[in-house]
Formats: C-alpha cells, structure tokens, sequence
C-alpha cells in the first residue's frame, strides 16, 4: 500500500545450513532479478570501516565491542547502514555528486511528516534515493537463509538501494 510499502524477499535452498552457499545462490538471484551490484565490501574493507566510524551507533551497540551491528535492533541497524550507505554514495559510488537531506513533505493521509519520516532517504544530484536493508538470517520453519526487505515504495523515489547485511559485510544493489 501507500502508506505500508512492499516487502521484497529473496530465500536461500531449502536445507542448506551453510550461510555462505545460500548467501552466494540469494545474491544471484538478487541480481536475476535486474539489480545490479554496486559494490560488496567485507566489514575490514577501509572505505567500508571509515563510513562505519563516521556513522554514529546507538549507544547500546557500541558497549559490544568488535562486531559490527550485530547487537543493534533492526531499525537501529537499518539507520546506521543507511547513514553508511549515503557516506558511500558520496564519497565511493558518486564522488563529486550533490548530496542533499530528504524534504520531510506530507504523509499520504495529508499530515505533514517529520525528518526521520520523509519518504526517501536523500537526494544525489536532484534525485530521490531511498535506501533499505536486510539481515541475512535463517529461518528455522522453512530451514533456509533470507534476506527480507521492507516497507518498500518504489513509487517514493527515483533509485533504491538494497543493501545485504551478512556476517561477511555488506552488498549493497
């Protein structure tokens, strides 16, 4: 719906325990589907590690030491890989583009949003950029890998970026 979105879900093989057999088949078909990967980058890659420092962590997430995110709720996560995202957009994927924040505009009932609620994420040289991200995790009812991703609304922006979070690192389409 307008206000809810979409959920977009790519699943791993059935039976298959080993996260990296079924990341490997879930990023193929990802891209199967018309998604072209922009760039994967293990969590010791520097461009990655120095957009990750810059991006500021909930202060819960940060009492956990070494491992990146994975203490963070989903939409703690989801903030941070966004604001991790843009960084790279900017400086990595588009340097030299105009970044410019989200204008908050007005929900589909009418009501004016605020900042955190703007229906995309950022603007790159005029256009809307919303970006989305999902956990690799397993699903133990159905005994495979998957990637969720939700509350998408294509018709909210010009590009989306999705953005894999997997205990190797992130890929971003």
């Amino acid at each position: 719906t307008a206000a809810t979105g979409k959920v977009i879900n790519f699943y791993g093989p059935s039976n298959e325990p080993d996260w990296r057999a079924a990341l490997r088949e879930i990023l193929e078909k990802v891209e199967a589907k018309g998604c072209r990967r922009l760039a994967s980058a293990g969590f010791d890659e520097p461009r990655l590690a120095a957009a990750m420092e810059a991006a500021p962590l909930p202060f819960t997430a940060s009492a956990y030491g070494d491992v990146p995110l994975a203490d963070c709720s989903a939409k703690a996560r989801g903030d941070v890989l966004s604001s991790v995202v843009r960084r790279l957009d900017e400086g990595w994927l588009h340097p030299g583009a105009v970044i410019e924040d989200a204008v908050a505009g007005e929900a589909v009932d009418g009501r004016r949003r605020g900042q955190n609620m703007a229906a995309y994420d950022w603007q790159r040289d005029g256009r809307w950029v919303t970006c989305k991200s999902a956990q690799l995790t397993w699903n133990a009812s159905s005994q495979r890998w998957e990637l969720k991703f939700h509350n998408i609304k294509l018709d909210a922006c010009d590009e989306l970026l999705l953005v894999a979070y997997t205990p190797e690192g992130v890929h971003l389409f």
